[in-house]
């Protein structure tokens, strides 16, 4: 409670704003590696991928020019060089479940028997008239695509 006197109560709030805003924007980007999908010692190149959805992240591009250059080293070769843009890809979607209107008198809720019934229970569901979602899609989705893949070709050379 002295502490909380000496450095006022509107400092104290403040502060710890502060430190909780650092800590989220200093430590919340995830690290993606390239792994190597396929490598073809005969044309010397190679195809390299990661994954990602809608996580904050950042390309380890220096461990993978490494990987990628001890590669080549054991193909005999000095040097690296990638594609300047990746393919993307989507892996994943967001499922959606599709319903139409129940047929008139076969509803078990109380009191919707009748096609008007029915009706006003389409109107007040989740999403537009004869379409609902089973959940709510990550932020961004837009009912889409929630995974991608990107890959990009690199090739040794001396």
């Amino acid at each position: 409670m002295i502490a909380w006197k000496k450095i006022g109560m509107k400092n104290a709030l403040g502060m710890g704003l502060l430190v909780f805003a650092a800590a989220q924007l200093g430590g919340c980007k995830i690290k993606k590696h390239l792994d190597l999908a396929d490598a073809n010692e005969a044309d010397a190149t190679f195809v390299l991928q990661y994954e990602h959805g809608f996580e904050h992240y950042v390309v380890q591009w220096d461990k993978a020019e490494e990987d990628a250059l001890k590669r080549c080293a054991q193909w005999g070769y000095s040097a690296v060089e990638f594609s300047d843009y990746g393919t993307v890809e989507c892996i994943e979607e967001h499922q959606r479940k599709v319903t139409g209107a129940r047929p008139p008198s076969t509803s078990k809720e109380p009191g919707m028997g009748t096609e008007a019934a029915e009706r006003e229970r389409m109107r007040r569901s989740l999403g537009t008239v004869g379409k609902s979602i089973t959940r709510a899609p990550p932020a961004g989705a837009e009912y889409g695509c929630i995974r991608w893949r990107v890959t990009y070709v690199g090739h040794c050379f001396d």
